[in-house]
């Protein structure tokens, strides 16, 4: 088959709950496959767009009440909101990196060994199981109970690369914040004694499928960035899944997709449908390997994705990227800008003004987040 990248994105849209509001703040998460959270409000506003009758309450009954959506880090090593369902596979698409951390440039990176990480598992398993511990207290822990005081100091780095590698194995992920702290916990705890991670191959395919569906056609290319795996691993994953792909041309380009997307990307839908998305939206984040095709002009890239890893917040038209928009809080109002990749036709201006409005509201009804960086 061959189409269009302007079909492509459309149906795309669709898929990225980016069409019509329905389901929990949950089922969306779980369609996603994870909301980038390293900014709390962009995951809020990513859910809310897409959720049905969502409060600004909603993520936070989800995360610490409810306990349906878990804070973690998974896909390249950020920070994502999943339901415990999804830590699963996650944690078995991170088990089958191995122990990456014995490489020569992740101890020159984080300044810890492969022997203290090691140490760092085994501290973690033992002592957080039963405890909320914050940053300090989970550090002060390990040094203790590694015998290696030092290893203290690491773990409280801003960016908790020390702390990753037990997420991934499942042994912990984000609890309550208390104050301005943040906390962390055992998943079986939070979750439930029957929670465990699910195994390597069955996970990479698993997830692999699941981005094919909401984010194809895709390459291995794609699915390797997405994941944040080496490029062995993307296809193996991509292999375990490829006698439920079929290939599709894409104006040129070689891709692949499920038969199911087949025939819906060809099917005709509304056109003109305006979406303001924030900063890191996973419609973007899912498909960074081939941004230039969501843009009028490849150039405006550094627009997009910017310096050190910032994803602005965009305006979508039909799935395509017409511009960034970006807000300021000041005494007591939201100011919003946008700017548009060229000149806005007057039924596209009208859209992005209603959308800005319902943004603004959106904004108003989230608290202003401050916490320690994760």
């Amino acid at each position: 088959m061959t189409t269009t990248w302007s079909d492509v994105l459309s149906w795309r849209m669709e898929q990225s709950g980016l069409s019509e509001r329905a389901g929990s703040v949950t089922e969306v998460a779980e369609t996603l496959v994870g909301v980038h959270a390293q900014v709390a409000s962009s995951a809020e506003i990513a859910l809310s767009l897409r959720g049905m009758g969502v409060a600004p309450t909603s993520v936070e009954q989800a995360l610490w009440i409810d306990r349906s959506l878990i804070k973690s880090w998974t896909a390249r090593g950020t920070l994502h909101l999943v339901t415990p369902v999804d830590l699963a596979l996650w944690c078995g698409v991170m088990a089958a990196r191995g122990s990456y951390w014995d490489k020569p440039a992740w101890e020159r990176y984080h300044g810890v060994t492969a022997r203290d990480m090691d140490r760092v598992l085994r501290a973690v398993a033992e002592e957080l199981p039963g405890h909320c511990f914050t940053r300090v207290e989970l550090a002060e822990r390990i040094g203790k109970a590694s015998g290696q005081s030092q290893l203290a100091e690491r773990i409280m780095g801003s960016w908790g690369g020390a702390i990753k590698p037990p997420a991934y194995r499942g042994l912990l992920c984000f609890g309550p914040s208390e104050g301005r702290n943040i906390t962390f916990v055992a998943p079986s705890d939070w979750i439930g004694d029957g929670w465990e991670p699910v195994e390597a191959d069955e996970a990479l395919a698993t997830v692999a499928r699941r981005y094919v569906t909401t984010y194809g056609p895709i390459t291995k290319a794609d699915l390797g960035r997405w994941m944040g795996v080496e490029a062995t691993l993307a296809r193996k994953a991509f292999e375990s899944i490829a006698d439920q792909l079929v290939p599709i041309d894409v104006e040129g380009e070689a891709r692949f997709t499920t038969a199911t997307a087949i025939d819906e990307i060809s099917a005709k839908r509304p056109r003109d449908r305006v979406r303001l998305l924030p900063a890191f939206d996973p419609y973007v984040v899912g498909v960074l390997e081939h941004l230039e095709r969501l843009l009028p002009d490849p150039k405006l890239r550094s627009k997009v994705s910017r310096a050190a890893g910032w994803i602005s917040a965009t305006v979508l038209l039909d799935g395509k990227i017409v511009g960034v928009w970006r807000y300021e809080r000041t005494g007591g109002s939201i100011e919003m800008t946008v700017e548009h990749f060229g000149r806005p036709s007057k039924s596209l201006r009208r859209s992005v003004d209603e959308q800005i409005e319902g943004m603004r509201n959106l904004l108003a009804r989230l608290p202003e987040q401050s916490e320690e960086p994760a």
